[in-house]
């Protein structure tokens, strides 16, 4: 059958207005990173704002929309200290060539990779937080890049120390950063460690002299208090504190740790204000020792039963518990648990395995019914770190 001409037209000019409507309803669906951001800040919660962004991130107008969607959704789980799934966030806007998007902030490739692994380091798997570390950034050609792929090295290297003897290499390259010029940006979180790490007064009188307005500093006043990262509550340490970071405030090393090395003396001068700099300083906290850094992954009860949880250990229809060491020798673990249950606290351990084949024996007790385990336990000289 054929159909006259005039109504070919007629189909033809319909069938375009129905792509044009198609197309300006797929336009109209689209966001701007700018747009997304706005559109997730009005949510009612920062998790909600997450929850919205995660959504219609496939809906983003370009590539460099979805790069900025990614940066800020890593921001909001790094808020909310949702440290793995902000390194991944990081880590796809890292891998998307695109540029920045319209109306929000500039960042590089190079500033989101750094950002991956400061979040790798924060949650304690410097597994992942290496393999970002030996990728284009470490050939940058940017100097405070590189600074902070070699403080960051260190750090992983003392997110995998099991004690403090472990971690002299450390202590021994940081003592050496300290006085180089190419790690200038980053000489406060450098100075700041090798306090933490050794307790000596060279490093916080540096920190005084030459940046006595740092939020570093300001860390061993203790006019400043740290979010709970599990990185630096568990990073091997010659001392313990009782509370805060205030030197004032410190006991005598214990007698595992009496004969550790302590090779740090070194110059130290300089200056930091950047950006990264201040997140860096936002990953500091109190340590425990040997003990070391919380799981990220699935909780598995120890294999030989000796130290199950014990009765009433479910409060308010949840576990919660607090990690008091993270151990890669069973023995240091049972050790730690007889300490504990000398000063009267119920704790046991239970196993993790990690992505590369490693053990390790989680020391926890359990939350009581009154809600202040953590405190008894600090008290009691050992620091510890919520997980469920």
């Amino acid at each position: 059958m054929k159909v006259p001409f005039a109504r070919k037209i007629a189909f033809a000019a319909f069938s375009i207005l129905l792509s044009s409507l198609s197309f300006a309803a797929g336009k109209a669906s689209s966001f701007t990173a700018a747009q997304l951001r706005e559109k997730a800040l009005k949510q009612d919660s920062v998790q909600e704002g997450i929850s919205f962004i995660q959504e219609h991130l496939e809906e983003c107008a370009s590539p460099a929309d979805k790069r900025s969607s990614l940066h800020f959704l890593g921001t909001l789980q790094e808020q909310l200290g949702i440290y793995s799934e902000a390194s991944r966030s990081y880590a796809k806007a890292a891998a998307i060539a695109a540029g920045d998007a319209a109306g929000v902030e500039k960042v590089s490739a190079e500033q989101l990779v750094l950002d991956a692994v400061r979040c790798c380091l924060n949650s304690g798997d410097w597994e992942n937080a290496d393999s970002y570390l030996n990728s284009a950034v470490r050939s940058s050609k940017d100097k405070k890049v590189l600074a902070f792929v070699n403080l960051y090295s260190v750090w992983s290297a003392l997110c995998r120390a099991q004690s403090y003897a472990e971690a002299s290499d450390s202590i021994e390259l940081l003592a050496a950063y300290a006085s180089m010029e190419s790690m200038e940006s980053v000489r406060p979180a450098v100075l700041f460690t090798l306090w933490f790490l050794t307790d000596k007064k060279i490093y916080s009188e540096a920190l005084r002299k030459s940046y006595p307005n740092s939020a570093e500093y300001a860390l061993i006043k203790g006019s400043a208090q740290i979010a709970n990262v599990p990185f630096w509550y568990f990073v091997p340490r010659s001392v313990y504190p009782k509370s805060g970071f205030a030197e004032t405030e410190y006991t005598d090393s214990p007698a595992e740790n009496a004969a550790a090395p302590a090779k740090a003396d070194s110059k130290a001068a300089g200056k930091s204000n950047s950006k990264t700099d201040e997140k860096a300083s936002a990953a500091k906290t109190a340590s425990g020792g040997e003990e070391k850094n919380p799981p990220q992954a699935e909780n598995k009860t120890s294999g030989s039963g000796k130290n199950l949880p014990p009765a009433g250990a479910e409060v308010l229809g949840a576990r919660v518990r607090y990690q008091v060491g993270f151990f890669g020798v069973n023995k240091n673990a049972q050790d730690l648990i007889d300490r504990l249950k000398a000063k009267g606290f119920d704790a046991y351990c239970f196993t993790e395995t990690r992505s590369s084949g490693k053990t390790y024996y989680v020391v926890v007790v359990d939350e009581n019914k009154a809600g202040n385990i953590s405190q008894k336990l600090k008290a009691a000289g050992f620091d510890n770190y919520p997980i469920k």
